[in-house]
């Protein structure tokens, strides 16, 4: 009896960079204007959270140079969160 295994990957299940690699959010602190550049080829999701855990703001990031216009929030620090899949970028933003 032989028996013969094959093996099949996707390019896509592979991780060659973390998703914090992709991204850059800039500057902080921030007037409340808020940059991200993302070096990848999904469309994340962006949620920006007060320090209590109540989304203030959300969107699709469709291109890979955004900017957030996030000055309608109050001086203050934020959790901005990116996610792509099971994958998630946390970061703090400082608005002042």
């Amino acid at each position: 009896l032989s028996s013969s295994l094959s093996v099949t990957t996707s390019e896509s299940n592979l991780s060659v960079a973390s998703l914090s690699d992709l991204i850059s959010v800039y500057p902080v602190p921030s007037d409340g204007m808020v940059f991200i550049d993302y070096r990848g080829n999904d469309h994340p999701s962006v949620c920006v959270m007060d320090v209590l855990g109540s989304t203030v703001y959300s969107c699709v990031l469709v291109s890979n140079s955004t900017a957030l216009d996030l000055r309608n929030l109050s001086k203050g620090i934020y959790i901005i969160s990116l996610s792509v899949g099971m994958d998630r970028y946390r970061g703090r933003l400082i608005i002042e």
